[in-house]
C-alpha cells in the first residue's frame, strides 16, 4: 500500500474537522480513502489540513490521480495483512448497506471492524477489469453501534495481479434503525475480595428491547475469560492471579450489535478472604460450605484428606 490515487473532492473535505464524517439525516455517509488516513494503519481522529495535498506531506505514500469518476486520490497496491483504520461517528445505530468502491484483478479479501469486532465477514472482491477499471462492492447488513469508534478495513488476502485491490471510498447507508442489546455484571459485586485459592464464578443479566441476546463474553483487564451463547449466562474462572483485575461483559444481539457493562473491580490475595468475595451477613443465616476460602490451617482446618463427600 505505497501509492495513492485520488476520493470525491467533497468526500475530502467532508472528512476533515471532525472525529470522522457526520451522518446526513438521509442516513448515508462516505469516507473517502485518501482523506481518511490510510497508510499503514494511521488513524484519522481529528481536524487535520483541508487539502489531501497538505494531509499528506511527509508520509510515505505517493499521490497519482485517480481514473475513476469525480478524480481525486484512491487507493494503491493494497496488500494482504495491511489495514487503515478511520475514527468515526455513527449517529444511528442499525444495520447499514456497506459499499467500497474498488478496482482489482478479482479473489482479494478483506472485512470491516469496529473497535475490534470482525462486523462484515470475509469480503471477496470480483475482477473489475484492471486496476484503473471501478466497481462497487456491496455487503449487507453490517451492524453499527452509535457513538464515536474506530473502523478498520483489514486486507486479509491477495488476488490477481498480487494485490488485494485499489480502493477509492467506503459508502454506509442505513438499512434498518436497530437498538443495541444491554448487560449487567450481576457477579461478583465491586469491591469483592478472593483467595488466590477460589475460582470465581462470574454472572451477567443481558436483555434487548427489539431483539434477542446471543452471546455474552467475560473479559478481565480487556482480555477475553471466555463466552457464552445460552441464558443463564454465567461461567466460572479459575486459576485467576494475584492482585485487583477489572471484569467487564459484552453482550451481543441477533444482528450484531453490542453493549458493554460497566466494569467491575475485585481483588485476589493470599490468604483468607469470603468465599463469595464479600462478608455474610448477620442477622441472617450462613450456610456451613460457605467457609471462608484460603490454605488449610488459614481459613479452615481440615483433618481428612480430599474431600470425602464428592
Amino acid at each position: 500500500m505505497t501509492k495513492l490515487h485520488a476520493p470525491h473532492l467533497p468526500t475530502l473535505l467532508r472528512s476533515f474537522g471532525k472525529a470522522g464524517p457526520i451522518l446526513p439525516t438521509r442516513g448515508r455517509w462516505v469516507l473517502g480513502f485518501a482523506a481518511a488516513a490510510l497508510a499503514f494503519g494511521v488513524s484519522l481522529s481529528g481536524a487535520q489540513a483541508a487539502t489531501a495535498e497538505d494531509f499528506y506531506k511527509g508520509r510515505t505514500v505517493t499521490m497519482i490521480m485517480s481514473a475513476d469518476a469525480g478524480g481525486g486520490y484512491d487507493v494503491g497496491w493494497a496488500a494482504e495483512t495491511e489495514w487503515l483504520e478511520y475514527t468515526v461517528n455513527v449517529a444511528t445505530p442499525g444495520l447499514y448497506r456497506f459499499d467500497t468502491r474498488y478496482a482489482a484483478y478479482g479473489g482479494g479479501v478483506f472485512h470491516l471492524e469496529s473497535d475490534g469486532i470482525n462486523k462484515s465477514g470475509p469480503i471477496t472482491n470480483l475482477n473489475t477489469g484492471g486496476w484503473g477499471s471501478w466497481a462497487t462492492l456491496t455487503c449487507s447488513n453490517v451492524a453499527l453501534n452509535a457513538g464515536q469508534q474506530v473502523l478498520r478495513l483489514s486486507l486479509d488476502h491477495n488476488g490477481g495481479g498480487g494485490f488485494v485491490g485499489n480502493f477509492n471510498y467506503l459508502t454506509f447507508t442505513l438499512t434498518a434503525n436497530n437498538n443495541p442489546p444491554s448487560v449487567i455484571l450481576t457477579n461478583p459485586v465491586n469491591g469483592a475480595v478472593f483467595s488466590v485459592s477460589n475460582a470465581i464464578t462470574l454472572k451477567a443479566s443481558a436483555s434487548d428491547t427489539d431483539g434477542s441476546p446471543s452471546k455474552v463474553e467475560f473479559f478481565a483487564d480487556d482480555n477475553l475469560i471466555g463466552s457464552v451463547t445460552n441464558g443463564p449466562f454465567s461461567l466460572i474462572w479459575s486459576n485467576v492471579p494475584v492482585g485487583v483485575h477489572v471484569l467487564t461483559a459484552r453482550v451481543t444481539d441477533n444482528v450484531g450489535l453490542t453493549g458493554v457493562s460497566a466494569p467491575v473491580s475485585l481483588s485476589v490475595i493470599n490468604g483468607q478472604a469470603p468465599f463469595f468475595g464479600v462478608p455474610k451477613t448477620i442477622p441472617g443465616l450462613i450456610q456451613a460450605e460457605d467457609f471462608d476460602s484460603g490454605n488449610n490451617g488459614a481459613a479452615y482446618k481440615d483433618l481428612t484428606v480430599g474431600n470425602q463427600g464428592g
